[in-house]
């Protein structure tokens, strides 16, 4: 890895950029062409794979309280009450061939860290069926 690019791995900014892209920018400050297959590879010797950045929904402060209560109301339960709960999620596909999901370049043990987070105002609508109610 060049000195200038591990100059920038401390700074805190999201490595989104694609190979291409990353290649395409170093070949202009460099004066030089870089291939595309070189980028990937001086960053996986330097200690950057690419990952899926973590999603996290941003709750409000009644979404928390009420995860709270419910998490301390349901603490207590049995493996034989948890039994007869189903869990059920709607999952959302796609059918084009672009899924259009973000890759960002960081390093190993640093999945939880801020730049590697994605903020969503919504997930996937889960709910839960109770036989007991």
């Amino acid at each position: 890895m060049d000195q200038n690019a591990s100059r920038k791995r401390g700074s805190g900014c999201r490595w989104t950029l694609t190979a291409r892209q990353l290649a395409s920018q170093l070949a202009g400050a460099a004066g030089r062409p870089i291939f595309r297959q070189t980028v990937p590879r001086r960053l996986r010797e330097g200690g950057l794979f690419v990952r899926q950045p973590v999603l996290c929904v941003l709750l409000s402060p009644a979404h928390v309280t009420a995860r709270l209560h419910w998490a301390r109301e349901h603490h207590s339960w049995t493996p034989e009450q948890w039994g007869h709960v189903l869990f059920t999620v709607e999952s959302g596909f796609n059918i084009q061939n672009d899924s259009r999901r973000a890759m960002i370049w960081r390093e190993p043990g640093t999945r939880y860290r801020a730049p590697n987070t994605v903020e969503r105002d919504h997930y996937r609508v889960a709910d839960y069926l109770s036989g007991r109610e």
